[in-house]
């Protein structure tokens, strides 16, 4: 596939998009080590936007390529009044550093200025710094806060839509 010229969707997940589901749903049971029921009860609270939990599905095609996984104004108590925080985000393997992913990423951007998302939050890993560096040359800045969660530090940025 040429990843570089392939089209790409990206949307809010819906109820009837099974593929999609499917994809969250086998993400979050293998990488947040957790049931298939509990991450498909956690992706249902996506699909019904229970508590401001919001899922976003890319796609190539029909093809479901990556994930974001949002929750509405937690982790942060910020004057702002919509902002959503990243728990999770996945793209598939042979689609991670290509050309793609900024394309991927720039339409991610106006499915959420679409959804009335003022910013976007998240945490990175400060032993992981070229996963940081990637997200600053997306346009994220560095909030300066640091953020423990079950001990450990991450690094929060920020990026205003």
């Amino acid at each position: 596939m040429d990843k570089q010229n392939a089209e790409y969707q990206v949307t809010v997940l819906t109820s009837d998009d099974q593929a999609g589901i499917e994809f969250c749903v086998s993400y979050l049971t293998k990488a947040w080590k957790q049931t298939r029921e509990e991450s498909l009860a956690r992706i249902t609270e996506c699909v019904r936007r229970d508590e401001g939990n919001l899922c976003i599905v890319c796609k190539s095609g029909t093809q479901p390529i990556g994930m974001v996984l949002f929750r509405k104004g937690t982790g942060l108590k910020l004057p702002h009044p919509i902002y959503y925080w990243i728990q999770g985000l996945y793209v598939a393997d042979e689609f991670r550093n290509s050309p793609a992913v900024l394309k991927i990423f720039l339409l991610l951007r106006k499915t959420l200025k679409a959804e009335g998302v003022k910013e976007i939050h998240l945490g990175v890993d400060p032993h992981v710094p070229k996963l940081k560096t990637s997200y600053l040359a997306m346009g994220f800045k560095e909030l300066g806060v640091k953020s423990s969660a079950i001990g450990h530090v991450y690094d929060i940025l920020q990026m205003k839509l």
